[in-house]
């Protein structure tokens, strides 16, 4: 995969000990990933240089959806293309898988991601290649609005 601009995607990885290894492995080299396992973390570590935001479901307690809502009310981060995601465990029910692609999409985010259920569905190399160009498709849709936008703008 290449980008337009050539760098790594730089990703704040908002996910538990547990899940990074595996996000890690998914997203593979041409994503720089930082590491944020809690709130105070990833809230340290957003700035201009963030590309995307991948959230856990599992992220410090539970504080998923707590996170994209202090994301999409802040001015610095709320034009940051944002992706919650399933990484580990069981496959969950469709019903649930829908419900959090719901909530994900109605607090501002760009949608839910159940990797693991992609990797029994697909296979795990289709599946992280599916989610690379997943992210990175958003990743160019949000600097395409950016550019768009004369009250906003990264570049």
């Amino acid at each position: 995969m290449t980008h337009s601009n050539q760098k790594p995607l730089r990703v704040l990885a908002a996910v538990s000990h547990g899940a990074f290894p595996f996000l890690s492995k998914a997203l593979g080299k041409d994503f720089d990933l930082v590491f944020c396992p809690s709130v105070a973390m990833a809230n340290a570590s957003l700035n201009d240089a963030i590309d995307v935001i991948v959230v856990g479901i599992n992220f410090d307690d539970g504080q998923m959806f707590g996170l994209l809502r202090r994301c999409k009310s802040s001015s610095r981060a709320k034009q940051i293309a944002f992706v919650c995601i399933k990484c580990l465990e069981d496959e969950m029910e469709g019903k649930a898988h829908e419900a959090f692609d719901i909530a994900t999409r109605s607090l501002g985010g760009d949608g839910f991601i159940d990797l693991f259920r992609w990797t029994k569905q697909f296979g795990a190399d289709q599946a992280y290649e599916e989610l690379r160009n997943l992210v990175d498709a958003l990743v160019q849709f949000r600097r395409a609005q950016d550019r768009h936008n004369p009250v906003y703008s990264r570049i």
